[in-house]
């Protein structure tokens, strides 16, 4: 983000739980609903990336932290330049139950959430709801985003951690197995999630089995950003995609992916996948399509496993659990 906000944290800059950065690029007037928005530190920082003719609606189960947040909203209104008409709401209420909260579905055009799903017991009901509530694009009613910011597990989360109230307070009980996350968004009618980054988590693992025994053996934890779209026309084909280098901070090339480049003004091809979200997703006015470039590798989707994308790191160390870049 550069310089282009400040962190909007007046009096209470402390009170952030996230794991990552909720903020994908290309997010001037958008609609976005900010998912486990506690105190609004998150949202006010969208607040400026979607500029006064876009909307922030925050939601959060913890009513103390909605209360918090509207306590500093005329604060950050005022200090950002949108006193007269705000640009940032907030809702208390469950994540898996957003239609009680009277939001536009088909409305949204990205959905972030950081470092909160896993505290969610119906992932099922979070993402599915997510999906009815993103916005709609032409005749498809299809188009928006979800960037997902969490805790994820190699494996299962078995019953012994389940069962640990605190341990889903520090995320990992509740942690979602990377495969079942495929699995519901295959179901609910996602595009396959992809990868933009995967950071380290260290864990004390003594420390774990001591208050959560037996583990699995080969139990591991990072956080993961993800990008979930709406799957779009299905009638796309490859194509050649030329980035305009006109995304902010983006000049010279733009990361979609953790595998997917795209440099300035030099056609890439693509697979239809990708060709369906580029062309109907808010990144569309960014490029140019054209036919598949004779002689040039097609890039496909391919399903990674986050925990395949680095080397262990612990090869020579002893107790603990993780990934690290």
């Amino acid at each position: 983000m550069g310089n282009q906000t400040e962190s909007g944290e007046k009096p209470d800059g402390k009170r952030n739980y996230g794991c990552g950065m909720p903020f994908p690029d290309g997010l001037g007037s958008c609609k976005v609903l900010d998912l486990g928005c506690g105190t609004g530190r998150d949202a006010f920082v969208l607040s400026q990336l979607v500029g006064e003719h876009g909307i922030v609606v925050g939601v959060d189960m913890n009513e103390h932290q909605v209360a918090k947040a509207e306590e500093y909203l005329n604060y950050h209104m005022e200090k950002f330049g949108f006193s007269v008409l705000p640009n940032v709401k907030f809702k208390h209420g469950l994540l898996e139950n957003l239609r009680d909260l009277n939001l536009k579905e088909k409305y949204f055009d990205v959905i972030v959430s950081n470092c909160v799903m896993n505290f969610c017991s119906d992932k099922r009901s979070l993402l599915s709801q997510s999906f009815n509530h993103l916005k709609v694009n032409g005749k498809f009613n299809r188009g928006g985003e979800m960037y997902l910011n969490d805790i994820y597990a190699s494996c299962p989360i078995p019953e012994s951690l389940q069962e640990k109230l605190d341990l889903w307070g520090e995320c990992f009980s509740g942690a979602l197995w990377w495969e079942d996350l495929h699995a519901l968004c295959d179901e609910i009618g996602f595009h396959p999630p992809l990868i933009k980054e995967v950071r380290p988590v260290f864990i004390e693992i003594e420390e774990l089995k001591r208050r959560a025994d037996p583990l699995p053996k080969d139990l591991r934890f990072a956080s993961v950003t993800y990008r979930i779209f709406k799957p779009s026309n299905d009638d796309a084909a490859p194509k050649a995609a030329v980035y305009d280098g006109k995304l902010l901070n983006c000049f010279d090339a733009w990361e979609f992916a953790h595998d997917l480049v795209f440099e300035t003004g030099v056609p890439r091809n693509i697979s239809k996948e990708y060709a369906s979200i580029l062309e109907t997703s808010r990144f569309r006015t960014h490029f140019k399509f054209q036919e598949v470039i004779d002689n040039g590798s097609t890039h496909e989707y391919t399903r990674t496993n986050p925990f395949d994308m680095i080397p262990d790191p612990y090869e020579s160390l002893s107790g603990l659990v993780g990934y690290s870049i």
